[in-house]
């Protein structure tokens, strides 16, 4: 009996210690981190009883998806290994549904390794995580009640691969409501100022859901609009987000700009108009001298805006075309003489073009 005992006692001896350094892993706690309506991040807690919040089960409250946010800011994941067992990765997975719906595909954060520690069976205690993701879980919900779920899973080399916190063997699930739609773009503000020769245009919005790019339009009259430019939009958003277009060739005196919005979907809004006023803006110094003359004069153009190649024209007061010429303009003064015209005496009127861009109409007088 007494070597039975001495066999017996070996034999616990030597399964105690093959156990305690065995290769293993698993999940000492395991936390959510949410953010709601732009609040400091709250860690819910999943496989375990700490002191805060508890997300299975939870409420976490009701949302108009047009003011409030419901933000998925990451995870962390407190792990352990033993025995030479080695943790490559850790992830969290969720998805949100309606509470009468089916569930669909679960989305997935991987967490970066945090910090580790040596613990008593041959491995380490580590945590793993991340808590700046800016998920906005409302983004494109309809008014109703939802779910949403979550698990944990870790990438090891033992333990079949995979181990996963525990909820006796289900996910964990929080509720939420929604009660109201979304806005497609929150637009806060949409301005143009005249700098320079140029329109600088800017607008900011406060939100995005769904949204594939922006047309800005341009026009002299507020009637007839041709297309400026396009920007891409950033698709979904809760932060504040700056934009801005430029409008090279803008004309004399009132600019109106138009902004319209397109989502994914090919859904559109279009914003209400702006007006950027560049009286005097694009002006650069235009005369002829002498005036009147005798029929030979200089025109005197500084225009920066106008450099390159341009069109000189002289009309009659009957609009018929004396002169079409073209003329290379320069940076600073340029002086072009007009000596062979053979004009009749009268009023003459004389501009310089570049493309969109144009001088005054000057008044020559003929004597």
């Amino acid at each position: 009996m007494f070597q039975i005992f001495k066999v017996t006692a070996l034999l616990l001896l030597i399964s105690n210690v093959f156990f305690t350094n065995a290769q293993s892993s698993g999940f000492n706690n395991t936390f959510v981190i949410l953010s709601i309506n732009g609040g400091s991040n709250v860690y819910y807690d999943l496989n375990a009883a700490t002191g805060n919040l508890d997300f299975q089960n939870a409420n976490l409250g009701t949302f108009n998806v047009s003011s409030n946010t419901l933000v998925l800011k990451g995870a962390e994941h407190n792990v352990w290994k033993c025995g030479g067992c080695d943790l490559t990765s850790t992830t969290i997975h969720y998805r949100v549904y309606p509470t009468n719906g089916s569930p669909g595909n679960f989305s997935a954060i991987s967490l970066p390794w945090t910090s580790g520690f040596n613990n008593g069976c041959g491995g380490q205690d580590q945590m793993w995580s991340a808590w700046g993701n800016n998920i906005n879980l409302l983004s494109g919900l309809n008014s109703g009640s939802y779910y949403l779920e979550v698990y944990s899973s870790s990438s090891v080399t033992c333990a079949g691969g995979t181990v996963y916190a525990s909820n006796g063997g289900a996910n964990y699930i929080s509720t939420f409501t929604v009660s109201g739609q979304s806005l497609p773009v929150e637009l806060l503000s949409f301005n143009g100022n005249c700098y320079e020769g140029q329109v600088n245009l800017e607008w900011q919005t406060a939100s995005e859901h769904n949204s594939d790019y922006f047309e800005v339009k341009k026009s002299r009259d507020g009637i007839n609009w041709q297309l400026l430019t396009t920007v891409p939009s950033a698709g979904n958003s809760v932060e504040l987000l700056n934009y801005s277009a430029v409008d090279d060739h803008p004309g004399e005196g009132n600019n109106y700009y138009r902004l319209k919005q397109i989502d994914i979907d090919g859904a559109t809004k279009t914003y209400d108009v702006i007006n950027a006023n560049c009286s005097g803006a694009t002006k650069g110094f235009f005369s002829a001298y002498p005036n009147p003359s005798t029929g030979a004069f200089q025109v005197i153009l500084n225009d920066k805006h106008l450099v390159g190649s341009g069109i000189l024209s002289v009309k009659d007061t009957k609009g018929a075309v004396i002169l079409n010429r073209t003329i290379e303009i320069k940076p600073g003064i340029n002086i072009l003489i007009l000596t062979d015209l053979n004009l009749e005496p009268g009023v003459y009127f004389i501009q310089i073009v570049n493309g969109e861009r144009a001088t005054d109409v000057l008044k020559e007088m003929i004597r």
